[in-house]
């Protein structure tokens, strides 16, 4: 359309004011009025677009209200085309003024109960906006006073026929509220409006959005699973009661919201009256850690396929894909949420330890993937929150990324769409699942039937190292029992990542080369069967017998007759029916006449079945000795041991040892485990220095450094899962950070403490390895601080992740140091940022107030704790001191945190100064090329200030030159010197 164009005759254009996806806004002359109107008229012409455009103007001209734009006229053009004419605004959004700048309190309180107002009017004839944000708020001539709603061109209409099918996403990401985001049509009332009013309101007065995320999925997470940070810890003059009503709005359960606009604007008037009197203003909150903690989680995401060009369209609708998984992943105790179009995100907290919690999460991955084949699966594992396990947009974004890059859908190609897993989930998986390798990418294929594989690190097989006294032990245990028959058992015990696993592989090896017709069991205790009848002796039978390679019950009945012939013609089918009640591959009652009288009486079957199983373990050893081997036994179940005690009771003759791994707990689960049978227990400790080195050399090679090997030693403590985990780190750069493989695992004793021990032991990492307890105690709350500090601490000490010093450079006798350097690395990383930023802030100010003599421990504390200003003295008395102590890089490093921190005036020159002197000492020649980094760096001051040091030094030396020839040629015949004098002059140094 041009300008001077007439439509309808009664607007004339007069310039285009801009153009969005359906449509084209113009500025126009009402011919009527005479009056400026907004002209939006639809280019995209469907059935549905003009369907939606046509109920915008109907929702539009039944609504009036001072902060709702006017509507004046609405037709067709005689080209066709729809139109919409509103009253014309001349000023700003509110997402303008946002970008700009946050509003004050008084401001945001004051625009939200007008806005409130405008939504109460429209809720009241039944019309929910659906697409409140600051986009679509107009502050007229940037007046707060008056602000009106825009673009009612997603409102619904009550009782209307609706425009969008369900499952799909109407709104703004990071403004829509859960049942949106969602895709529930049916859900979405005036309570929309309200979290998205909320969601404004937020982000004006804190000035940061209440969700944020680098992709839209990510943000639709976090609007789904967590939730928004208290508006008052970030914005600590918000009045309670406002921060109260935020929270309100925000819920993610709108019948917690408040019901309407109207509702909002009640409330706001009565925070309005009582904000404007000086009697009811509120502190601010008070500053200390909270309970709050970061954990480890695994992610698994399940999305559709839209970036594969050639993909098949998905069969099925996201309602279908989220209800298939959530009935897979039902027996998995997570957390499921559908989100964005056709996505589902599952969450996994607190299972076991964070290798098992990850095992879950890839085992629930692939039996989705069985039945959602249309959509990209991912497992990916990073930090939540205690009080918010799905605080999760952080992972979101993170998965999202990796999971679209151009690089990621060849690999899906290649591995015909595996599920895409990260480098964490890796690593704690172990072998017990078939992971592929391509260009950079994981690919989980599927669980592994047998964990036999020898781990390997950076593509280096990894030795069993240190068990040797232990292996030989238990070998010779092994051989007796086979030489001269008898049945016994070996009880291995041994903390996560200690070795159980290593050692026994290697047992299988040895034992495998030296009894070629050794018959090898193999279950493993499963978390998520944890006491399953017989699952433990089940699960290894059915390995042992491939039942699982057929499909039908009738082929595994088969298979069962079949292997249960070793037991003789009479016995046969009794075994195999009772093993197939183990087994849950039922026979019919009349396959054998104990059958159908056994099934009637719990007793009776339960000694059936251990006779059946008693009966074929017998028929096999006496066939070739058999290896049962019972992994993970502390998740077993105690049917299963009795199975196996009456093995070792009843055919102690024969040639069978069963060697059982599992976890120091396994003695709580099962307390007279095989009491009174030939049992030999393996306790396994610490790996030695020694051992531990013979590893590192393994996995890293000759050219790793003695400091690398003696940090690596140090802060693995002899774990085996560790030592692999810190070697992988230094080989790719990052020495310094705790992998979150070994963190995680750490993570998991610390979980076990109760929460105040847990709090109180965040705290304590904030100082470092070493603190006092009366300074870890100010950090947190006031009960703490008075007299329960020294029972905790008391606790934690004798629970062995605290021990006591007996002296101290700058306290005394009552100072307390972490165990382990990775229990104060994985306590500090379960921090919330929040935590962490007040933590140290409060740290610095308590050793202030102690006297602390060190300025580069406070300088860090305060620069940590968001003070950077108070953090720029300490930083320059840090400086001065590594610069009177010789150590100029120091001084240089100390110099720049200064600056970067914003030393101002005195301090500022102070800092440069000693910046000068340190380089003169390190490296004279340097000096002018690092001034004219500054400067192209643009940091100017620094630059002339350098380079002005450099002058005052070169004048000096020149003016101590007696005859002018000489002076002449110190200054014209070495070049920096040249060059020094010819930068003062570019510029502008008075001295030149």
């Amino acid at each position: 359309m041009l300008s001077g164009e007439l439509i309808d005759d009664r607007f004339e254009l007069q310039a285009c004011a801009g153009v969005g996806g359906m449509g084209s806004v113009y500025r126009a002359l009402d011919r009527v009025t005479n009056q400026l109107v907004a002209l939006k008229v639809l280019n995209e012409e469907s059935e549905k677009t003009t369907m939606r455009f046509t109920k915008e103007a109907q929702v539009l001209a039944a609504l009036e209200h001072p902060h709702i734009v006017r509507y004046v006229a609405h037709g067709f053009a005689a080209s066709g085309e729809p139109y919409l004419a509103m009253e014309w605004l001349e000023g700003e959004e509110l997402e303008a003024r946002l970008h700009r700048e946050r509003l004050g309190v008084a401001a945001a309180i004051d625009l939200g109960l007008r806005v409130a107002r405008a939504l109460a009017v429209a809720h009241m004839q039944g019309v929910v906006h659906r697409d409140i944000k600051p986009s679509n708020i107009f502050l007229v001539q940037s007046d707060i006073e008056r602000v009106k709603v825009l673009d009612f061109g997603l409102a619904r209409l009550r009782g209307k026929t609706v425009l969008t099918q369900t499952g799909s996403i109407i709104g703004t990401p990071g403004y829509m509220s859960p049942e949106q985001a969602r895709g529930e049509r049916g859900r979405i009332d005036a309570r929309a409006d309200v979290f998205s009013l909320a969601c404004v309101l937020y982000e004006c007065v804190t000035g940061q959005p209440a969700f944020m995320g680098a992709h839209v999925m990510a943000v639709l997470a976090k609007v789904l699973l967590e939730e928004a940070p208290s508006a008052r810890t970030l914005c600590p003059e918000i009045p309670k009661e406002f921060d109260k009503l935020l929270g309100r709005m925000l819920s993610k359960n709108p019948a917690m919201r408040p019901a309407d606009g109207r509702e909002v604007a009640e409330a706001l008037e009565r925070i309005a009256q009582q904000y404007r009197s000086d009697t009811n203003q509120d502190g601010p909150p008070s500053l200390s850690m909270t309970s709050d903690e970061s954990r480890l989680v695994s992610l698994v995401t399940v999305l559709p396929l839209p970036m594969l060009p050639d993909a098949e369209p998905a069969s099925l609708r996201p309602h279908d894909v989220f209800e298939l998984v959530r009935r897979t992943l039902k027996p998995f105790k997570a957390a499921v949420e559908p989100f964005g179009t056709g996505g589902v995100v599952a969450v996994f907290d607190g299972v076991g330890n964070a290798g098992d919690q990850v095992a879950v999460a890839a085992r629930s991955a692939v039996r989705i993937k069985d039945v959602v084949t249309s959509h990209v699966v991912a497992v990916f594992a990073g930090r939540s929150t205690a009080a918010n396990p799905l605080a999760v947009g952080e992972l979101v974004d993170r998965m999202m990324t990796f999971a679209q890059s151009v690089s990621t859908v060849s690999v899906l190609r290649r591995w015909n769409g595996g599920i895409l897993i990260d480098d964490t989930t890796r690593s704690l998986l172990g072998s017990r699942f078939l992971v592929g390798e391509s260009s950079g990418f994981w690919i989980l294929q599927r669980e592994r039937a047998h964990d036999y594989l020898k781990r390997s690190v950076l593509g280096r097989p990894v030795p069993c190292v240190g068990r040797e006294r232990d292996l030989r032990s238990m070998l010779d245990y092994i051989d007796g029992a086979f030489e001269q028959p008898s049945a016994r058992a070996i009880l291995m015990v041994g903390p996560p990542g200690i070795g159980k696993s290593r050692l026994r592989l290697e047992i299988l090896d040895r034992v495998r080369e030296s009894v070629r017709d050794i018959f090898v069991i193999s279950g493993r205790g499963d978390w998520l069967g944890l006491g399953s009848v017989f699952g433990l002796v089940g699960g290894a039978l059915r390995a042992a017998l491939s039942l699982d390679a057929v499909k039908t019950e009738a082929q595994q009945r088969d298979l069962l007759v079949e292997a249960s012939s070793i037991c003789g013609e009479a016995d046969r089918i009794r075994v195999a029916a009772f093993l197939g009640e183990m087994l849950g591959i039922p026979f019919p009652d009349d396959a054998h006449p104990r059958l159908f009288e056994a099934r009637a009486n719990a007793s009776i079957m339960a000694d059936a079945i251990q006779e059946a199983f008693v009966d074929f373990m017998r028929a096999k050893a006496m066939m070739s000795p058999v290896l049962l081997v019972l992994e993970d036994l502390h998740w077993g179940d105690m049917p299963s041991t009795r199975l196996v005690d009456a093995v070792l009771r009843e055919i102690g003759h024969l040639p069978i040892v069963v060697l059982g791994l599992g976890r120091p707990e396994v003695h709580e689960a099962f307390p007279s485990l095989w009491q009174g049978r030939a049992v030999q227990s393996v306790r396994l400790g610490r790996l030695s220095k020694k051992a531990a080195e013979a590893m590192i050399g393994a996995i890293l090679g000759d050219s790793i450094d003695r400091a690398h090997i003696d940090a690596i030693v140090e802060r693995a403590d002899g774990n085996a899962f560790f030592i692999e985990e810190l070697s992988r780190a230094v080989a790719s750069g990052r020495a310094e950070t705790l992998p979150e493989t070994v963190a995680g695992m750490v993570e998991t004793r610390i979980m076990s403490l109760p929460p105040a021990l847990r709090l109180a032991l965040r705290a304590a990492s904030i100082f470092g390895r070493t603190f006092r307890p009366d300074g870890a105690a100010a950090l947190i709350d006031q009960t703490l601080r008075n007299g329960a500090a020294g029972i905790i601490f008391d606790e934690l000490v004798d629970r062995e992740f605290l021990e006591r010093k007996s002296s101290s450079r700058q306290f005394g006798p009552d100072e307390l140091a972490f165990r382990q350097a990775l229990i104060q690395q994985a306590a500090y990383g379960m921090l919330t940022e929040r935590d962490r930023t007040i933590g140290h802030k409060l740290a610095a100010e308590w050793l202030e107030s102690m006297g602390e003599p060190d300025p580069m421990t406070l300088a860090e504390h305060f620069a940590r704790g968001g003070e950077p200003a108070r953090a720029v003295g300490y930083y320059l008395g840090a400086a001065r001191q590594a610069l009177h102590g010789g150590d100029d890089r120091a001084a240089l490093e100390r110099v720049k945190r200064a600056l970067v921190c914003g030393a101002e005036g005195e301090t500022q020159a102070a800092l440069l100064a000693i910046q000068y002197e340190a380089l003169r000492s390190a490296n004279p020649n340097a000096i002018l090329s690092h001034a004219e980094a500054l400067f192209a760096a643009d940091r100017m001051q620094e630059a002339k200030a350098v380079l002005g040091y450099l002058l005052s030094d070169l004048l000096a030396q020149a003016q101590a030159i007696k005859d002018p020839e000489s002076r002449r040629f110190f200054w014209q015949n070495v070049p920096m010197r040249a060059r020094a004098f010819e930068l003062a002059k570019l510029w502008g140094l008075e001295r030149a």
